[in-house]
């Protein structure tokens, strides 16, 4: 039989892209923060870029990027 590797495979997310919906609040910024922090590109949809200012800064502090979609 072949031998099989214990060892867990190596995981690159730099092409990786994330989506993710209703990204100025709640689960949908905790969940665009959590991708972009795991190395995903990550574009959050929001209804009003205006509002966005809390996500900006967040993002800001934890040294990631969520680019921002204003869709409705």
């Amino acid at each position: 039989p072949a031998h099989r590797s214990s060892a867990a495979p190596t995981i690159r997310r730099m092409n990786d892209i994330a989506v993710v919906t209703g990204a100025n609040s709640g689960i949908g910024r905790a969940v665009a923060l959590h991708l972009a922090g795991q190395g995903y590109v990550t574009y959050g949809t929001v209804r009003n870029l205006d509002k966005a200012g809390k996500l900006r800064s967040m993002a800001a502090e934890l040294g990631v990027e969520v680019a921002l979609v204003e869709l409705d």
